[in-house]
Order: structure tokens, then C-alpha cells, then sequence
């Protein structure tokens, strides 16, 4: 719930405001991004974050939960795929890719 007090004296700019204030919000849900897309972002970036910092059995655990948020998140696949590339789990890593080559045949990252 949004609360909006206003302690200006102008009515006119009051309604302005919210009217501003409605439009924006109408655009956030009208932008296409579900809760579970952001969901997804949210843990591959925190996946890349570990990855980063050498954490690859964390970062897979939060590559699992993007792709557990959005199975089509080809990113997460291709990231997935990375960290256990480097931690030499090569037969796992080849199956990350070659979803994340599924989804997208012309990811080249992939």
C-alpha cells in the first residue's frame, strides 16, 4: 500500500503529483517482467556475485533457484554452466550449456 500525504497548499499540484505517482506504478507492472523473471535475475546476479569469488557450489545452488524461478532463463543455463566448468565438472557443465544452447541456438556464448 502506497501512502501519499500531501502538505502543500495547491490542489492542482497535488493531483498532478499522484497522477505522476499512478503512472509510474502502472508502468513497473505494464514493463513485462513477471515477480518469477525478476526472482530469476535476482539469483543469477547473486550467482555471478559467488562465481566471482571463486563460491562455485553457492553460485550453483543460486543458479538452481533462477532457473528453478525461470526454466527458460538462458543466462542462468549458460552461467550454470560456467561455474561448474571451473569447478571441474565438466560432463554437468556441456548439459548447462547445452540447455542454454536449447533455448537459444544462437546463443554464441554457449
Amino acid at each position: 500500500m502506497i501512502i501519499i500525504k500531501w502538505v502543500g497548499r495547491n490542489e492542482n499540484i497535488k493531483n498532478k503529483a499522484i497522477l505522476i505517482v499512478l503512472i509510474l506504478i502502472g508502468t513497473l507492472f505494464l514493463a513485462g517482467c513477471t515477480s518469477e523473471e525478476v526472482s530469476a535475475v535476482k539469483w543469477n546476479n547473486r550467482g555471478i556475485a559467488l562465481s566471482q569469488q571463486e563460491k562455485y557450489n553457492e553460485a550453483i545452488e543460486c543458479f538452481d533457484k533462477a532457473i528453478a524461478a525461470d526454466p527458460d532463463y538462458k543466462l542462468a543455463w549458460y552461467n550454470k554452466g560456467a561455474a561448474l566448468r571451473e569447478d571441474g565438472r565438466y560432463p554437468e557443465a556441456v548439459e548447462a550449456y547445452n540447455k542454454a544452447i536449447e533455448l537459444d541456438p544462437n546463443f554464441a556464448e554457449a
